[in-house]
Formats: C-alpha cells, sequence, structure tokens
C-alpha cells in the first residue's frame, strides 16, 4: 500500500503553488478561483470577509481566533464535496458537463493564504458537515491490528482540534451567519483561512501574507474581478467586507459587485442548440463604515454564444483516442473509462466601462474556458484614445493546459500525429475556437457598439484591427457577418459575409451624406456601402472591387441629388481621390472620375471639368477620363 509522508504532501503542494497558482497580482488570481468554485458548485452569492484577530479561549483551537479570511457561499455542502474537498488531486465535478473546474485541484490555492483550513457547510437536507485540513500532519495507524489511521501533528498539535458541534464549529457558524443574513436559512457553505503564524520557521508553504490588503477594495483592483461576473451562470452577487472583532459593530467597508441579467450560458443547461445572445448590467459599489456609498460605477455586457451541431466537431469525440477520465467507481472491476467532458460550445463576451485613466482606456483580448487563462492577465492589449476599457473573453470549450495557462495544442503534433492523443486535443481545440467562438466576435461587438457614441465606436473598432487576433484570425472571425460602418447606419452594423461590402470616403457636408444614406437603403439588395477610409472596417471581402455595373447603378441613384450640391460632390469626390493615394494618382483619378463622370449630365461634366476649383482639387485627374462617356474603373489595390 502507497503511503504518503506530510513532507510529501508539503513538496507537491509547494510546487503547485510555485508553478501553477502564481500569485502574481496580489490575490486576483486566487479570488478567481474562489469566484470559480462557488459558481460551479450552484451558489447565487459569495462573500470573502476579513477578520481581524479575536481573543482565544482556553481548549479551543487557538487558529479560530486569528486574523484571516472567511469564504462564505449560499450553495450546499454535500457529502459528495464534503469528499472531493478534503481530496488532494480529486474533484466532485469531474463528469458535470457546463462547469469550468476539470480538474479538481483550484482549491489548492487557497493555501497561498494560509497554512490550515478551516471548513462548515449545510447540505440541502440540513445536515451539518465539517474539518480541518492540515497538510503538516502525519498519517498514522490508529493503533496495531487496526485499519484505521490518525492525523497527528505533533508540532501543533492543536492545530487538529475541531468539533463541528462544538465551539469551533459554532465560531465558524456565528462568523458566516453575520455574512449570509437571510440567506443563512438556506445551505451553505464557509471556509476559514487564518493567517499563517509568521513566527513559526519551517512551516509556511508560501511567504503571502493574510492581510486585509489581500482582498479587492479599490476601483484598480474591484474593476477586473467585476468583469469577470458575465462569464459565470449562477453566481450574481460577490462582496468582500472588512469586519471588526465587535459583533456589534458595523462592518468597516464593503466592496459589493452584482449582476443584472444572465452569464455565459452552460451547454445542456442554458443553451441546448444553436445561437444565444445575452445582454446585461454589472454594477460595483465601495461602501463606508457609516453606510455611505463612496464610489460606484458600472459595466455593460454583450454575448453571443453557440453550441455548434454536426460537423466534424460531432465526429472527432467518436475517435478512438478521443481523452478519457477515470470512472467513478474505480474499483468496480466492471467500471469503464468515462470520455472527458467537452462540448462544441463557444462564445465572445464584450464589457465595456469607463476607464480609470480619463485620457484613454485599452482593449484587453482573454482566451477563456469560461473564465479567462492565465490568470487575471490578458492575452493582448491594445490603447485606445477614448475613456474606456473594452474586455473582450473569448470562451470555447477546450481543453486547458495541465496548468490551466493556456488551451493545449501544438501545431506541429497536430500537423506530425493527428491521430496520437495530443493531435486529438489540438484539433478539437482548433475546431471549436474557428466554428464555436471566433464567430461570436462581430456579433457581441456590433450590440456592445450600440451603448457607445460614434468617436467611441470607431476608436474600439480601430484597436481590434490594430490586433494580432484579427491580423491571424480575419477568416473565421468575418466567416459568418461583416461589422462595417457607412451611410445609413452612423454606428457599426452587421452585414451577412456573403453580402459584398462596396467602399465610399466618408463626406463631410450633410447634403452629400444624407443622399448617400438613401442610396445605401435602395442598394442594399445589391451592396452594402461602406466608408472605407473609417478604420473600423471589418469585412470578409476587399472593399475597392467596384466593377463597371455597380458604378452605373450607383450613378443612376445620386444623378438626382447631385445638381443641387455640385462643390459638395466635388470636394467629397476630391477628398476620396486624395485619400487613396497609396497607389498611383492616374489609377485613382480613373476609378474616382468614371463614379463622378456617372453621376453628371454631358453639360455639367463638361462645364464643371473646365472649373479652377477642378484642377485644383483634383489635379491628377486630368488624364485620366479619355473616354469619359464608357468609363472603366481601375481597382485601387487600397484595402479599408
Amino acid at each position: 500500500m502507497l503511503r504518503f509522508t506530510a513532507r510529501d504532501l508539503i513538496r507537491d503542494l509547494q510546487a503547485l503553488l510555485r508553478d501553477r497558482y502564481r500569485d502574481n497580482d496580489g490575490g486576483i488570481a486566487i479570488v478567481k478561483e474562489v469566484i470559480q468554485n462557488a459558481d460551479d458548485a450552484g451558489a447565487t452569492a459569495l462573500f470573502l470577509a476579513h477578520f481581524e484577530e479575536a481573543a482565544p479561549e482556553a481548549g479551543v483551537n487557538p487558529l479560530c481566533f486569528r486574523a484571516g479570511i472567511l469564504v462564505v457561499n449560499d450553495a450546499p455542502f454535500e457529502k459528495r464535496h464534503e469528499r472531493a474537498f478534503t481530496s488532494f488531486s480529486t474533484s466532485s465535478k469531474d463528469q458535470e458537463e457546463g462547469q469550468i473546474g476539470r480538474f479538481g485541484i483550484g482549491r489548492k490555492s487557497l493555501f497561498h493564504w494560509t497554512e490550515v483550513i478551516f471548513y462548515l457547510g449545510c447540505a440541502a437536507d440540513g445536515k451539518v458537515r465539517g474539518g480541518v485540513i492540515n497538510p503538516w500532519a502525519e498519517q498514522q495507524d490508529e493503533g496495531e491490528g487496526s485499519n484505521r489511521s490518525v492525523y497527528v501533528d505533533q508540532r501543533n498539535p492543536s492545530w487538529l482540534e475541531w468539533k463541528t458541534d462544538g465551539r469551533e464549529g459554532a465560531i465558524l457558524r456565528e462568523r458566516a451567519m453575520r455574512l449570509l443574513g437571510a440567506r443563512g436559512k438556506k445551505p451553505w457553505f464557509a471556509v476559514w483561512l487564518p493567517s499563517r503564524p509568521e513566527a513559526d520557521e519551517g512551516r509556511s508553504l508560501t511567504r503571502v501574507s493574510t492581510d486585509r490588503e489581500i482582498l479587492p477594495f479599490s476601483r484598480a483592483r474591484l474593476d477586473p474581478v467585476a468583469r469577470l461576473m458575465p462569464q459565470l451562470s449562477k453566481l450574481v452577487r460577490i462582496e468582500f467586507h472588512i469586519v471588526p472583532l465587535d459583533p456589534n459593530t458595523k462592518t468597516t467597508a464593503i466592496a459589493r459587485i452584482e449582476r443584472d441579467g444572465a452569464g455565459l450560458g452552460r451547454p445542456g443547461a442554458d443553451i441546448l442548440s444553436g445561437d444565444r445572445d445575452t445582454t446585461g448590467t454589472v454594477s460595483i459599489g465601495l461602501i463606508g463604515p457609516t453606510g455611505r456609498q463612496n464610489d460606484s460605477w458600472k459595466l455593460d455586457y454583450h454575448i453571443a454564444e453557440r453550441l455548434v451541431d454536426g460537423n466534424e466537431l460531432t465526429e472527432i469525440k467518436t475517435h478512438p483516442n478521443w481523452p478519457t477520465e477515470p470512472p467513478e467507481d474505480f474499483q468496480n472491476p466492471d467500471a469503464m473509462a468515462t470520455p472527458a467532458k467537452a462540448a462544441p460550445h463557444g462564445g465572445a463576451s464584450v464589457i465595456i466601462g469607463t476607464a480609470s485613466d480619463p485620457l484613454g482606456g485599452r482593449l484587453q483580448l482573454h482566451n477563456a474556458i469560461f473564465l479567462p487563462l492565465s490568470g487575471a492577465s490578458a492575452t493582448e492589449r491594445v490603447s485606445m484614445s477614448v475613456p474606456v476599457d473594452v474586455s473582450v473573453f473569448l470562451h470555447g470549450y477546450q481543453f486547458p493546459d495541465s496548468g490551466r495557462q493556456h488551451v493545449d495544442g501544438n501545431p506541429e503534433v497536430m500537423a506530425a500525429e493527428p491521430d496520437s492523443a495530443p493531435g486529438v486535443r489540438a484539433r478539437w481545440n482548433q475546431l471549436v475556437r474557428q466554428h464555436a467562438t471566433l464567430p461570436n466576435l462581430l456579433p457581441a461587438l456590433a450590440r456592445a457598439l450600440n451603448g457607445c457614441s460614434t468617436a467611441q465606436g470607431r476608436r474600439i473598432l480601430k484597436a481590434i484591427n490594430q490586433s494580432a487576433l484579427l491580423r491571424d484570425s480575419r477568416g473565421p472571425i468575418t466567416v459568418s457577418h461583416q461589422l462595417v460602418v457607412g451611410p445609413g447606419f452612423a454606428k457599426a452594423t452587421l452585414v451577412h459575409a456573403s453580402q459584398r461590402c462596396l467602399g465610399l470616403p466618408e463626406p463631410r457636408d450633410k447634403p452629400v451624406l444624407a443622399a448617400l444614406a438613401e442610396v445605401a437603403e435602395e442598394m442594399a439588395g445589391r451592396f452594402a456601402l461602406a466608408w472605407c477610409d473609417d478604420p473600423g472596417l471589418l469585412t470578409t471581402h476587399r472593399t475597392d472591387d467596384w466593377k463597371s455595373d455597380d458604378i452605373k447603378a450607383f450613378g443612376d441613384r445620386i444623378r438626382r441629388n447631385f445638381g443641387s450640391e455640385p462643390k459638395a460632390w466635388l470636394g467629397w469626390m476630391a477628398t476620396w481621390a486624395q485619400g487613396l493615394g497609396r497607389v498611383a494618382p492616374d489609377e485613382v483619378g480613373a476609378m474616382a472620375l468614371a463614379i463622378y463622370r456617372a453621376c453628371m449630365a454631358d453639360e455639367d461634366w463638361s462645364k464643371l471639368t473646365k472649373d479652377s476649383a477642378w484642377k485644383e482639387l483634383v489635379p491628377q485627374t486630368r488624364s485620366s477620363h479619355r473616354d469619359r462617356h464608357h468609363p472603366d474603373p481601375v481597382r485601387s489595390s487600397a484595402h479599408a
């Protein structure tokens, strides 16, 4: 029989905390793990509170009275949850599709904050379970001939003192009820993380100090946590508290995050097939000891998600090397390994809020498996010249690497060994991203930008265009939709991927703009008109693919509006020719003149080309209208 010493366990925990659950952001990554576990358990509310140190009581575990962090949620704590919580590397959610955790080891990150974990919870039937997890304790046989074992901590024997129905359990329950309030009548679960003794040399898993500063009580630290809320399923409220020693004294500080609206769906529960769109708001508030709100702000979020049916994603799950997981009852000789949980589910969430820096905001892109990978850090950041911060979470139900830092998959392995287990995992991840994740970006982005000003929307689109994400993945992003700004719609608008989009320069004169808006509506069945000089154009095809028939149809539509403002139309065409100056002037002139000429009667054309204003504004066009009766456009190589 294999046995593990406390030293083995401590070394494994230290490696886990150092390599897999690094605390590089002042505790936010650990808070994310706590949030993830609460949401997976079905909690709707989560509380994290710092309690001050209290006077010890004789005969009671002294760690109950140290300062520390109390984590409480309103989810039931069943027997299977206790079994998983107290096991080093198991999870009660391995076979539950739609839950975020895959390896069941995220709770080990709590040891960043403590040396010993106390837990107490109430099941749906009212049964209360509790205990202590002390990795420093050695497992020993209870006595000769006994099959039972006990845990012994010879250095700090009091650390193991615990009675669920005794004083230790009562202290933990009183503190939990103080936070839960009316929710305490329902099932609940609480974890006490006493601060680590600083003087106990050699008994420290990490060097992280557990004080009140570990919890986010500033706008800069709360905002990243609030931006996780749209990715959650059931959890709609998170509170952070600093609790004084005296139970009759009000909490000295509260930070509250609340979500109004549904979150990212879970396949098999919230989304069964097809597409799903969600919109909502996240409210954040900082409340002082007097109950007065010191600061508050909101985030708007928009989610587009889909559960893909058919295609290769269905076939690959039947592959002989599809990942498997051990059976829950692995001692049963008839038990079989089960296929690893995964669903062809993906989504894009766009969260927009006021930037903390009034001089400019940031676009942050995150890869996610429900919640973002790589802790709380973004995979890409792009600065913007507008005071809004935009977070984009690209979720795919994929296989992460063992540290849940990246999506698993090596393209070289997938190419060289496509039928190997790593190759199958990599292929699944690639297919989910292409078919279920990236096509949701433009629908979510379009709805999000409807709540922004035109200027803000265009700056955000410009940032998207500057990202490596669009450069590397334009095809799957625009496979279903294009996102354009053009006449008739000042803000970004979705058009179908099959729709041709033809570029025009955006006029400054209102009569020209109004006329083009009418033309755009009339021509919608043939092609969409878009501002080719807009930096945020997200199209499937080139926008300079004007053909002779397009020019004639376009010219026929605007001919009736042209005569009223000839100077305005002249300026518009000159702007176009000058704006596309990256190509040869005679090519620009040929294209500009072809459209310009199609809009005029012969006598007007002859009169205008002799005008000094024309020669001054568009000098490069003078040699480009040899056949003005049958102008053929020269395609510009400029691409919006």
